[in-house]
C-alpha cells in the first residue's frame, strides 16, 4: 500500500501514514513493537487526525505484543479508530493482526483483508451503511 502522488505522509517509529479523505492508512514496518516506540506512534498518529476515523492497515509485523505494547494500544486505538480494516497476506501476520479482533466488544468493526482492494471495498461498504445508503 502507497500514497497517492502529492499525498502529505507522516513517520512514525513504526509506519509510514497518509489521509486518504476520512481514512488514516498506515503502512507498517516489520519492525519489534515496545512501550516506548508504540507510544510515539499513536502521538504521531493522533497528531494527524485529531478525532476518530476509519483505519486502514498494512499489516506487515510478525510478533506477539508483550503485556505493556498491548496496554498502550488497548488504551490508544479506540480515542482514534471508528473502525479497522487490516490488510494481512501471510499467515504469520494474520495470526499477528488478529490481536485487534478483541476492539469488536468495544464497538469498532475489524476486518482481516488479503488485499487492499478488498480492505476499501469493505471500508467503503460500511460507510455506506452508516449513512444508511444501501445498493440497489
Amino acid at each position: 500500500m502507497k500514497p497517492k502522488a502529492n499525498i502529505i505522509t507522516f513517520q512514525t517509529p513504526l509506519a509510514s501514514c497518509w489521509l486518504e479523505g476520512k481514512t488514516l492508512c498506515i503502512s507498517s514496518n516489520n519492525l519489534p513493537r515496545t512501550k516506548e516506540n508504540i507510544r510515539e506512534h499513536y502521538q504521531v498518529l493522533k497528531g494527524i487526525v485529531r478525532r476518530k476515523v476509519c483505519w486502514m492497515l498494512h499489516f506487515e509485523t510478525c510478533q506477539n505484543f508483550d503485556e505493556e505494547v498491548s496496554a498502550v494500544i488497548d488504551e490508544e486505538l479506540p480515542r482514534i479508530c471508528t473502525c479497522i480494516a487490516i490488510i494481512a497476506k501471510t499467515d504469520c501476520e494474520k495470526l499477528a493482526a488478529s490481536y485487534f479482533q478483541q476492539f469488536k466488544k468495544v464497538g469498532i468493526p475489524v476486518k482481516l483483508c488479503e488485499s487492499e482492494r478488498e480492505a476499501r471495498v469493505w471500508l467503503k461498504r460500511l460507510d455506506n451503511q452508516r449513512r444508511g445508503i444501501s445498493k440497489a
